[in-house]
C-alpha cells in the first residue's frame, strides 16, 4: 500500500483494498509515515483524497511522523500548494504553525525548498509573523527568511 501511495497509483490503492488490505490504510512505516502521508508528500491530491475518504477520522490529516512533520509540512516543503490548500479544509489548519523535531514551520520549509506560491499562501491564510509562526509561539527555528538564503 505504501509503495502505491509513494507513486500515486491509485489504481493499484483500489486493487489492493478489494483485495482486503483495508488494514495497511492506517499502518505506518518505519519513520512513521502512513499511506495518506505519502500521498501528501509526493502531491497525489486525488489519492489523498480518496485515502482520506476510506479512513474516515482514523486517517488522520493531521498525524505526525517519527519527526513531527504532518502531511501540512511535507506538502509545504515539497511545494504542493493544491494538496496545502486541500489539508487546510480537510482539518489541518493549525499544522501551518507547528513546528517539527528541528524546530521548523511549514513557512519555514517552503522557503527553504524556494516554493514562493507556497509561502504566500501560508502568509495570506494565517496571521504570522516572519518566523512562520502565529503571534502567540515563541523561539525556536532560525526564521523563514534565513531558511531562504541558507547555503
Amino acid at each position: 500500500m505504501h509503495w502505491a501511495c509513494e507513486g500515486g497509483h491509485i489504481a493499484i490503492v483500489q486493487w489492493l483494498m478489494s483485495m482486503g488490505a483495508s488494514s495497511d490504510l492506517h499502518a505506518t512505516s518505519e519513520s512513521g509515515r502512513s499511506p495518506l502521508f505519502l500521498a501528501c508528500l509526493n502531491g497525489h491530491l486525488k489519492l489523498a483524497k480518496y485515502l482520506h475518504i476510506l479512513g474516515g477520522e482514523e486517517q488522520d490529516v493531521r498525524r505526525s511522523d517519527n519527526y513531527g512533520k504532518t502531511p501540512m509540512h511535507v506538502a509545504c516543503e515539497q511545494g504542493h500548494l493544491h494538496v496545502c490548500q486541500w489539508l487546510w479544509g480537510a482539518g489541518a489548519a493549525d499544522d501551518i504553525s507547528k513546528v517539527d523535531v528541528s524546530g521548523r514551520t511549514a513557512l519555514e520549509l517552503a522557503c527553504e525548498g524556494g516554493h514562493l506560491g507556497v509561502c504566500e499562501w501560508l502568509y495570506s491564510v494565517q496571521k504570522i509573523n516572519g518566523r512562520g509562526r502565529n503571534e502567540k509561539q515563541e523561539g525556536g527555528g532560525r526564521g523563514a527568511a534565513h531558511g531562504a538564503f541558507a547555503i
